[in-house]
This record gives C-alpha cells, structure tokens and sequence, in this order.
C-alpha cells in the first residue's frame, strides 16, 4: 500500500479542520436563530449543539433564551431534570415568556409530576385570563388525575371566552360522555353542528353525536345523523360503520349489510 505524500497529508489534515471550524460555526450560529428556522440546522449532532450552547451560557450567564434552547437539546437527550432545571433558570431570568411554563408543564408531565404542570398552567392563567391555551393545556392535565371537575370548569371558561370556535365544545362534549352525562355532550355536539360553516365537509359533529345517540340506544335518531352527514360527505367510512351498527341494533341486518358492503366498495375504488 502507498504512503500519502507529505502535500497529500497536509491537504487532508487541512480538510479535516476546516470542516471542523464549519460545522462549529453553523452550530453557533443555529443557536443564535429564532427557533422556526432552525429546522433548518438540525443536521448538526446533538453534541455538538449542546457544547455550542454551554459556550454561550459561559459568555451570556443572563440570556433566558439560551437557558431555553439548552433545555430543548436536553429534551432530545430525554434527560428532563436538566431540561426542567433550564427551564427554571429562565423563568427566573425571564418571567414573561408563556413559552417557557408551557415547556416545563410538558416536561414535568413526562415525568409524572403532573400536579406541577397543573401549577405551571394556573400561574399562565394568573398572567392572562383571557387566553384559552392554559386552560385546554391545563383541562387535559386535571383529565390525567382524574380530577374531572376541575377539567369541565376549564372547558367551561374557553367556551366561554371563544364560543364560536369548536374545538371547547368537542373537549367538554368528550368528558361529559366519557362521565356518560350523555345529553350534555349531545347538547354541545349540537353547537359544534351548529357553528359548521357551508359547504364544509366537517361532519365531526354529526357522527359523535350519532355515536352518543347510539350508546343512549336511540338508533333512529344515529340514523338520521348519519343520514344528513351522508349528503354532506357520502365517501366518508365512519358513517356508513355507524349507520350499520345501529341498523343491526334494530334487527335490519339487509340495511346494516348494505353499508358494510359500500365501506367495501370504496376501499376497492380508493375514492375519499
């Protein structure tokens, strides 16, 4: 085998620094974007970034957002009491970022400290009651500990606060069926068919209420659901599963085998 000639080895140990101090560099400079362009870097090994970082916070031991971004990369790493210690620490340093308690919610949550998630949520709650997002965020986590009036009070108050959008309505309507209060999630699915905008082919609204219709036994009135949804969307499977069903609850197995037939059908045709 030939030995490299000395110019030869020198161009390679040139080369191999060079790329060094590039990717260095782009890892500096991936910290120091705003944090939508920096999917753009991702290329760049987790290591490398989280040295790149530690060398920033030695040079700006105040910036609550490299605090943040350290916390991110120890979230890759899943070592979340680093993440949520970061995250504490620019907190401290920057009590206004909602970002920030979102984050540490989410982490402490991973790590089945959900109670202080709960805390994290109420204090964004204390900073701007007007905002829905920590209390959907926090509604979820008191579902987690199964403190379900605490969640419905949440939903309660983004209904409240945005009560022409769905997504409150859906959220309460989930909980009181999953506590089997059963009219009121078919009086909150009502709403959200309500707030349907035309010539949309929403039909969500429809089928969970048809599906509630059906655990209350009321076949005839999940078939007239199902029936209006068909004229909205006629490709949609769920509704002719659904309508089958309670078809078959009634005991009319030609109409239930019908549908099964159609939902057979459009997987053949591949059409949605």
């Amino acid at each position: 085998m030939q030995t490299p000639k000395s110019g030869h080895s020198f161009l390679i140990f040139f080369s191999s620094i060079l790329v060094l101090v590039l990717v260095s560099s782009w890892t500096v400079l991936a910290l120091a974007m705003p944090s939508d362009q920096q999917q753009h870097v991702k290329w760049v090994p987790v290591e490398q970034r989280l040295d790149a970082c530690n060398q920033k916070i030695e040079q700006q031991p105040d910036n609550a957002a490299l605090y943040a971004q350290r916390a991110y990369i120890y979230r890759e790493q899943k070592v979340f009491d680093k993440a949520i210690a970061d995250l504490t620490k620019a907190i401290t340093l920057d009590p206004t970022k909602r970002n920030y308690y979102f984050s540490r919610a989410a982490f402490y949550d991973l790590t089945g400290r959900t109670d202080l998630a709960v805390a994290d949520c109420t204090t964004l709650i204390t900073m701007d009651k007007t905002k829905t997002d920590a209390y959907n965020r926090r509604s979820g986590y008191y579902k987690k500990l199964k403190n379900y009036p605490a969640a419905l009070a949440d939903y309660d108050r983004v209904v409240a606060l945005e009560p022409d959008k769905t997504m409150g309505y859906y959220n309460r309507a989930y909980l009181y069926g999953k506590l089997q209060k059963y009219d009121l999630a078919i009086a909150d699915y009502t709403k959200i068919i309500s707030l349907r905008k035309e010539g949309s082919k929403d039909v969500g609204g429809y089928i969970k209420r048809a599906d509630t219709y059906y655990l209350q036994k009321k076949y005839d009135l999940a078939i007239a659901d199902c029936n209006q949804a068909l004229t909205i969307y006629p490709l949609n499977r769920n509704l002719y599963q659904l309508r089958s069903c309670a078809y078959l609850a009634k005991g009319q197995t030609g109409k239930a085998k019908a549908d099964l037939e159609k939902i057979l059908q459009l997987n053949r045709d591949n059409v949605y």
